[in-house]
């Protein structure tokens, strides 16, 4: 028994080495795996680590070489960006009127609101709609209370309107010139003179970037996005620098939709399809690209979404406070237009046109050599290595004409912010035809491509300047009459009760309340005009806890809609008012005549068109002295411009 036991014990000890054996020789495997991994590793990390270095060597030349260039093309471009900064500050300013009354009702009055405490109110600003953001106004309401400071003691009440405009020109003007930059940076000098020189002889951007319009804002954020997504295509690998320029390109489009107008958020889909079809290789994860893939997703995908969430939040925010309730402006704005829209509200109600209005718009607004530039371009009249580069964003400007044709409600402000597409496009065009007639031996000599140049540019000057003339010429005395106001302060100072400027059936020419001392106050009479007048904001009342213009923005006003139906609480009866405003023209059935002369008395009249007795050309287009040429010469046919006088009276409540 003891040797059975002694053999049963020594195959127990044999398996038992055994198994040692076995564990130790495969724990001696997974050692040598183990440090065979840790190689293959340490080989990896260095492999990466040298093309981090490398890559990172790489980006420095490019953007020393970039850098240099950016130097050299503003250097070159100095004198071109200097002519833009006095057409953008100088000019625009002073020589444009209000192409549309929405600028006055919906953004001027309730800037002057914030700033003097008074100011007409729309449907759209009253906390039941809430399609109308006033954090949008917060930055200029910030600028221009420093402004005011100074205007209320040295200058006329009217010249916060202009110091307004030179903000808004100084805005265009930094995005214009930024482009520029890169477009001579990027591309080549003599293209980006010729879109410095299209984009200041334009009539279309000379009034589009200075009006305070969600549209116009718009543009700016859109030419900036522009200028950025140029400065993401130059670099040659995709980097961390790479990616901020693109989520640059990303985040003005957020800005501009969420801020200014949520439509252009569109504008941003061909930037972001060509990024992911660039990069489609990185979409799955692998270890040969994990280093691009965390570019690729983290730090462009993912950043883009990070930057839009807090700009929502923030935007809604402030809105939120200011009316009082929640208030997603820009959601509202597309529910409104798109979702909620039907026979009696919605935009529609407002008037359609057309599809061919906006053809007709641009004609009157771009000269022929950027309209002919920008429609040649789109059926791939440039460059080659050129139109790689920059088809998105001639998609862009495909998607939005083609959107705003389709809607029956159509204005020019729709447009706006694909303006830069426009000229931007056009200039590519113009650079490669101008390359290739240069190249001809029929402009061989420098002399002849003088002449060529003075030619073109001649024609798109001459062009603009008919246009810009025209507006002024037949439109600047609704400014000029209300100016006079001014004149009258002193003469009510000590008055108690406000001083009452009315006006009826030119109600839609108003400049704004910028142009009314601190004691008048713009009403409304009966006139022919049956839809909703805007009402007024609630100014300062301690006794009804009203203590500045947050608190009147709060407040639900009476009698607003969204049908554009008629209030009778908008208008007052013509013996309370002190001053009026109105046009020599025969009154209609439903309005009053007003003008009569034993109880009102002319104290200031300008000339303003009138369009249903002129010709179109005489409308659109102007020279000095072309108007009485035409008469003198006979060419009434085809020119004509008859006018009217605007004029300010004061009434004698005495007789």
């Amino acid at each position: 028994m003891a040797g059975v036991r002694k053999n049963k014990k020594d195959e127990s000890d044999s398996k038992l080495i055994q198994r040692k054996s076995k564990k130790q020789l495969k724990n001696s495997n997974k050692k040598e795996e183990g440090k065979l991994e840790k190689e293959i590793d340490s080989k990896e990390d260095t492999e990466n680590t040298f093309l981090a270095d490398e890559l990172e060597n790489i980006h420095q030349e490019e953007e020393k070489i970039i850098n240099d260039l950016s130097l050299t093309s503003f250097n070159q471009l100095s004198f071109y960006i200097n002519i833009l900064f006095f057409v953008r500050i100088g000019l625009a300013p002073v020589f444009n009127i209000i192409q549309d009354c929405d600028e006055t009702f919906n953004f001027i009055e309730p800037l002057n609101y914030m700033l003097r405490n008074f100011g007409k109110q729309t449907w759209e600003y009253s906390p039941e709609y809430g399609i109308r953001s006033w954090f949008y106004l917060l930055p200029y309401y910030n600028i221009l209370s420093f402004g005011l400071k100074i205007i209320n003691r040295y200058l006329p009440i009217w010249s916060l309107f202009y110091l307004l405009r030179v903000v808004l020109g100084f805005l265009m003007f930094k995005m214009e010139s930024s482009l520029a930059v890169q477009l001579g940076t990027n591309f080549n000098l003599d293209l980006s003179k010729i879109y410095l020189i299209l984009t200041m002889l334009n009539s279309g951007i000379f009034h589009a970037g200075i009006e305070l319009l969600p549209s116009s804002f718009a543009l700016y954020c859109i030419t900036f996005s522009i200028n950025n997504f140029l400065k993401y295509k130059v670099r040659s690998i995709l980097s961390d620098k790479k990616s901020q320029y693109f989520n640059k390109t990303c985040f003005c489009i957020l800005v501009g939709g969420i801020m200014g107008w949520p439509f252009v958020l569109v504008l941003g889909l061909p930037y972001v399809l060509m990024f992911v079809f660039e990069y489609r290789n990185l979409v799955q994860r692998t270890p040969e690209n994990s280093r691009f893939y965390n570019i690729f997703f983290n730090k462009t995908i993912l950043k883009v979404i990070k930057y839009f969430i807090p700009l929502v939040a923030v935007v809604t925010f402030v809105d939120s406070q200011i009316y009082a309730q929640l208030s997603p402006v820009f959601f509202n704005i597309v529910y409104y237009n798109v979702f909620n829209a039907d026979e009696k509200s919605g935009p529609s109600i407002f008037g359609v046109e057309p599809w061919h209005y906006y053809l007709t718009n641009l004609i009157l607004n771009f000269p022929i050599v950027t309209l002919a530039g920008c429609g040649l371009s789109l059926v791939g009249v440039l460059h080659w290595e050129i139109l790689q580069i920059v088809w998105p964003i001639m998609l862009q400007f495909i998607i939005w004409v083609v959107v705003f044709i389709a809607q029956p409600h159509k204005e020019e402000r729709f447009l706006y912010p694909v303006y830069s597409h426009i000229v931007l496009m056009a200039s590519f065009t113009v650079f490669f035809i101008y390359t290739k007639l240069t190249s001809l031996s029929l402009f061989n000599s420098n002399l002849k491509q003088k002449i060529l140049k003075f030619s073109v540019i001649s024609l798109t000057f001459l062009q603009t300047f008919a246009r810009i003339y025209a507006n002024y010429y037949n439109y600047s005395a609704t400014f000029d009459v209300y100016k006079q106001l001014d004149g009258y302060k002193n003469a009510h100072s000590e008055d108690e009760n406000e001083v009452s400027v009315c006006v009826g059936r030119e109600w839609y020419h108003y400049p704004g309340s910028f142009f009314l001392p601190d004691n008048f106050r713009l009403r409304f009479i009966k006139s022919n005009f049956d839809g909703l007048l805007p009402g007024d904001f609630p100014e300062v009342d301690e006794s009804a806890n009203i203590t500045n213009w947050i608190d009147g923005a709060k407040l639900l006003p009476k009698n607003m809609n969204k049908y554009n139906l008629f209030e009778e609480d908008k208008v007052v009866g013509f013996d309370t008012c002190d001053y009026l405003v109105d046009i020599n023209l025969p009154y209609g059935p439903e309005e009053a005549q007003y003008i009569n002369f034993d109880i009102v008395e002319p104290v200031y009249c300008g000339s303003i068109i009138n369009p249903d007795n002129s010709k179109i050309l005489g409308r659109a287009f102007a020279f000095p002295l072309l108007s009485q040429l035409s008469d003198q010469f006979g060419f009434n046919k085809f020119y004509k411009a008859k006018f009217d006088d605007y004029c300010l009276f004061k009434i004698n409540k005495e007789e």
